[in-house]
């Protein structure tokens, strides 16, 4: 069974979360909740190590009543930790 990870309060701009992910492990990153009708954020994702062919995600929304829940599922397949940054895209990312 996967653990939830809620994301820690930081100044790091535009952060949503960050996992470690172990050879062979599952983890969840809960990125928020958001009103029915919201748009889910656009998701920037970093590798570190740079192995993205290595990492599965899947993102998946959770209803809560009028809210939803927004939850993003990693496994690990390769033979190496890896840490996974979440970053919300904006416009402003790049400048």
């Amino acid at each position: 069974m996967a653990n939830t990870q809620r994301p820690q309060p930081t100044n790091h701009k535009n952060l949503l979360g960050q996992v470690e992910i172990q050879p062979g492990d599952l983890q969840k990153l809960s990125l928020g909740t958001y009103r029915h009708g919201t748009p889910e954020p656009v998701i920037m994702l970093a590798y570190e190590p740079d192995t993205p062919d290595a990492i599965a995600c899947h993102a998946t929304r959770l209803d809560r009543g009028n809210h939803y829940e927004l939850i993003y599922c990693f496994q690990n397949y390769g033979q190496v930790t890896c840490r996974v940054t979440v970053r919300e895209w904006t416009r402003r990312s790049y400048s």
